[in-house]
């Protein structure tokens, strides 16, 4: 019998998992109340003044959070706490919102567990300190995503109410489609408030299991399998975002050099006064003198005085007309030269 050290590799820990995702579960009822969705928006109006005062909290604990995290390498315990707790609160409201339950959200951090929206974080776990230091610009791309597809599902969100309100539920695609964008949404909080490393991912919902042996699925948003549809109905979303936030910022960009007044330079308001001057009395002034620059909008106006040599005169200017950067002016020479 022999005895001995068994070799280094023999005790070479297996390599560690990567770190579980958020998950959500939405239980859909299979029929809604019509006369709660038809006042939705404004039944919700309460939940997102709640919604809006944990969100000053969330930012607060993020702030804080980000520097702790940066000095520990890890997310200090009751900021975790808050920032989970909140978004929790949050990703309730929105999935009341977007019609995917019908049950009214209770106005309390710690809800009854058959609440038909329920979020599972992952366990708190040590954070990459550079991931931390750069959390704004990596998770950027995953917030413009979100944003977008909630615009796109904001553009269309009179044609889901109307069906829903019709039917007395849901439609499976669009309840794919806004589960998934809500998941985005959680997912992406969660990342950007350090209470997961794990990057956002599944925006367009997860793969198939493909064995047989496949786990049974934990809610009908775990997997999240997004059929044909729901995958076009979100692609829709984003497109119908970004047109949106494009036009916006294009009108916005038109309207922003509409209202900005423009002027004429005192100096050729000067030449049009000369050149009024000289066209009438036949010979040039010897000296105009206007005190500022002229707006371009109709109605403004200045005098401006003219020298001749021998009677002085004023001449008083008037916009009359403005297109673009043209501009029309009325020019009136009092009293005339003798």
């Amino acid at each position: 019998m022999t005895t001995g050290f068994a070799s280094e590799a023999e005790f070479t820990p297996p390599p560690a998992s990567p770190p579980l995702p958020v998950e959500l579960d939405v239980f859909p009822p299979q029929r809604q109340r019509r006369w709660t969705v038809l006042l939705r928006l404004l039944l919700a109006i309460p939940q997102l003044i709640m919604v809006w005062v944990l969100g000053i909290a969330i930012e607060v604990a993020m702030l804080l959070g980000w520097f702790a995290a940066l000095a520990m390498g890890r997310l200090p315990t009751w900021c975790g706490e808050i920032i989970r707790t909140c978004v929790t609160y949050t990703v309730r409201v929105y999935g009341y919102l977007l019609l995917l339950v019908d049950q009214y959200p209770p106005f309390s951090m710690d809800p009854p567990v058959d609440y038909p929206v329920r979020v599972y974080f992952p366990p708190p776990t040590r954070l990459n300190r550079l991931a931390v230091l750069f959390r704004l610009p990596l998770v950027l791309p995953m917030l413009l995503l979100t944003g977008l597809l909630f615009i796109g599902w904001g553009v269309l969100a009179v044609f889901i109410w109307l069906i829903t309100l019709i039917l007395g539920y849901l439609p499976r695609p669009v309840f794919q489609a806004s589960a998934a964008l809500l998941r985005t949404q959680l997912r992406t909080y969660a990342y950007f408030g350090m209470v997961t490393p794990t990057y956002p991912f599944g925006a367009f919902g997860d793969r198939a299991p493909t064995t047989e042996f496949a786990p049974a699925s934990a809610s009908p948003t775990r997997p999240l399998v997004v059929s044909t549809a729901g995958r076009i109905l979100l692609i829709a979303f984003l497109v119908i975002g970004v047109l949106y936030y494009v036009g916006s910022i294009t009108l916005s960009a038109h309207n922003a050099s509409n209202s900005r007044v423009h002027y004429v330079s005192s100096e050729t308001v000067a030449d049009h006064v000369s050149t009024v001057y000289t066209n009438t009395y036949g010979h040039p002034p010897q000296q105009v003198s206007c005190p500022a620059d002229l707006p371009s909008q109709l109605g403004a106006n200045e005098s401006c005085i003219v020298d001749d040599t021998t009677h002085p005169a004023t001449a008083e200017v008037t916009v009359t007309d403005v297109h673009g950067r043209n501009v029309s002016l009325r020019i009136n020479i009092q009293p005339p030269p003798r």
